[in-house]
Protein backbone atom coordinates (compact mmCIF):
# COMPACT_ATOMS: atom_id res chain seq x y z
CA UNK A 1 0.00 0.00 0.00
CA UNK A 2 1.10 3.73 -0.58
CA UNK A 3 1.32 5.42 2.93
CA UNK A 4 1.33 9.16 2.51
CA UNK A 5 3.31 11.32 4.35
CA UNK A 6 1.93 12.76 7.56
CA UNK A 7 3.36 16.16 9.24
CA UNK A 8 3.94 16.58 13.13
CA UNK A 9 3.29 19.46 14.10
CA UNK A 10 3.87 19.44 18.12
CA UNK A 11 4.57 22.13 20.16
CA UNK A 12 3.59 24.77 16.99
CA UNK A 13 0.39 26.27 15.68
CA UNK A 14 0.17 27.11 12.69
CA UNK A 15 1.97 25.01 9.52
CA UNK A 16 2.40 26.81 6.09
CA UNK A 17 3.48 25.66 2.87
CA UNK A 18 5.98 27.24 1.08
CA UNK A 19 6.50 26.91 -2.94
CA UNK A 20 8.63 29.74 -4.29
CA UNK A 21 10.38 30.38 -7.66
CA UNK A 22 12.63 32.66 -8.73
CA UNK A 23 13.40 33.78 -12.13
CA UNK A 24 16.10 35.20 -13.98
CA UNK A 25 14.28 37.23 -16.43
CA UNK A 26 14.72 41.21 -15.75
CA UNK A 27 11.04 41.66 -16.38
CA UNK A 28 10.23 39.46 -13.48
CA UNK A 29 9.45 40.34 -9.79
CA UNK A 30 10.71 38.70 -7.07
CA UNK A 31 8.21 39.33 -4.92
CA UNK A 32 6.63 36.25 -5.18
CA UNK A 33 3.99 37.06 -1.87
CA UNK A 34 2.31 33.93 -0.82
CA UNK A 35 -0.81 35.45 1.45
CA UNK A 36 -2.62 33.78 4.44
CA UNK A 37 -5.12 35.09 7.27
CA UNK A 38 -4.21 34.02 11.42
CA UNK A 39 -6.91 34.57 13.83
CA UNK A 40 -8.15 36.77 11.22
CA UNK A 41 -4.84 39.21 10.32
CA UNK A 42 -3.50 39.06 7.71
CA UNK A 43 0.16 38.27 6.68
CA UNK A 44 2.29 37.25 3.88
CA UNK A 45 5.65 35.45 3.64
CA UNK A 46 7.58 37.12 0.42
CA UNK A 47 11.06 37.54 -0.77
CA UNK A 48 12.32 41.30 -0.52
CA UNK A 49 16.07 41.22 -1.21
CA UNK A 50 16.96 40.72 -4.28
CA UNK A 51 20.79 40.17 -3.58
CA UNK A 52 20.17 37.66 -0.92
CA UNK A 53 17.20 34.75 -0.75
CA UNK A 54 15.81 35.61 2.58
CA UNK A 55 12.42 34.75 3.00
CA UNK A 56 10.09 37.52 5.06
CA UNK A 57 7.20 37.42 7.17
CA UNK A 58 5.01 40.38 6.85
CA UNK A 59 2.03 40.87 9.52
CA UNK A 60 0.29 43.33 7.20
CA UNK A 61 3.02 45.78 6.15
CA UNK A 62 5.23 45.00 8.91
CA UNK A 63 8.24 42.64 8.93
CA UNK A 64 7.94 40.49 11.78
CA UNK A 65 10.47 37.48 11.23
CA UNK A 66 13.12 37.23 8.56
CA UNK A 67 14.51 33.44 7.53
CA UNK A 68 17.99 33.16 6.13
CA UNK A 69 17.50 30.52 2.79
CA UNK A 70 21.49 31.71 1.46
CA UNK A 71 22.93 30.86 4.82
CA UNK A 72 21.76 27.43 4.34
CA UNK A 73 22.49 26.99 0.75
CA UNK A 74 26.54 28.09 1.67
CA UNK A 75 26.47 25.66 3.90
CA UNK A 76 25.14 22.76 1.88
CA UNK A 77 27.35 23.66 -1.03
CA UNK A 78 30.23 23.84 1.50
CA UNK A 79 29.66 20.49 2.71
CA UNK A 80 27.81 18.62 -0.15
CA UNK A 81 28.79 20.56 -3.49
CA UNK A 82 26.93 22.11 -6.40
CA UNK A 83 25.15 18.46 -7.47
CA UNK A 84 22.53 17.17 -7.34
CA UNK A 85 21.90 15.36 -3.98
CA UNK A 86 18.92 13.94 -2.44
CA UNK A 87 20.21 11.79 0.35
CA UNK A 88 20.91 15.10 2.97
CA UNK A 89 19.89 14.26 6.54
CA UNK A 90 16.31 16.56 7.33
CA UNK A 91 18.36 17.95 10.27
CA UNK A 92 20.58 19.74 7.84
CA UNK A 93 17.41 21.04 6.25
CA UNK A 94 15.59 22.27 9.37
CA UNK A 95 15.64 26.53 10.74
CA UNK A 96 14.45 25.92 13.94
CA UNK A 97 14.60 29.88 15.71
CA UNK A 98 12.80 32.00 18.01
CA UNK A 99 12.57 35.96 17.58
CA UNK A 100 9.63 38.37 18.12
CA UNK A 101 7.98 36.23 20.08
CA UNK A 102 7.32 33.43 17.16
CA UNK A 103 8.85 29.93 17.37
CA UNK A 104 9.60 28.68 13.55
CA UNK A 105 10.84 25.57 12.05
CA UNK A 106 11.25 25.86 8.47
CA UNK A 107 11.74 22.44 6.91
CA UNK A 108 12.98 22.37 3.23
CA UNK A 109 11.84 19.58 1.06
CA UNK A 110 13.14 20.80 -1.59
CA UNK A 111 15.57 23.62 -3.09
CA UNK A 112 17.21 23.74 -6.18
CA UNK A 113 20.25 26.33 -7.42
CA UNK A 114 21.90 27.65 -10.79
CA UNK A 115 25.21 28.88 -11.30
CA UNK A 116 25.85 31.80 -13.37
CA UNK A 117 29.16 33.70 -14.07
CA UNK A 118 30.09 32.48 -11.02
CA UNK A 119 27.79 33.14 -8.41
CA UNK A 120 25.18 30.03 -7.39
CA UNK A 121 21.43 31.56 -6.54
CA UNK A 122 18.85 29.77 -5.64
CA UNK A 123 16.02 29.17 -7.93
CA UNK A 124 13.47 27.57 -5.91
CA UNK A 125 12.78 26.10 -3.24
CA UNK A 126 10.02 24.31 -0.98
CA UNK A 127 9.37 23.51 2.28
CA UNK A 128 6.98 23.60 5.55
CA UNK A 129 6.96 26.36 7.99
CA UNK A 130 5.93 25.70 11.21
CA UNK A 131 5.08 29.09 13.63
CA UNK A 132 4.01 29.36 17.00
CA UNK A 133 3.25 32.86 18.43
CA UNK A 134 3.86 33.39 22.05
CA UNK A 135 0.33 35.56 22.10
CA UNK A 136 -1.88 32.90 20.46
CA UNK A 137 -0.15 30.06 22.72
CA UNK A 138 0.64 28.82 25.61
CA UNK A 139 2.32 25.85 24.58
CA UNK A 140 5.94 24.95 24.65
CA UNK A 141 8.25 23.93 21.57
CA UNK A 142 9.65 21.02 22.49
CA UNK A 143 12.88 20.51 21.15
CA UNK A 144 14.28 17.29 19.83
Amino acid sequence: PYYRQITNIKGYDFLLDIDHYYYYDNNYSNNNKIPFEMEGEQYSVTRVNKERFILELFKENESILDIDIDAIKDDLIGQYGKKYQNEIPQSELTITKQSNGIDYKFEIQSLNFRTIKGKTNIESIKGKLFLRFEKFSPTEVEEN
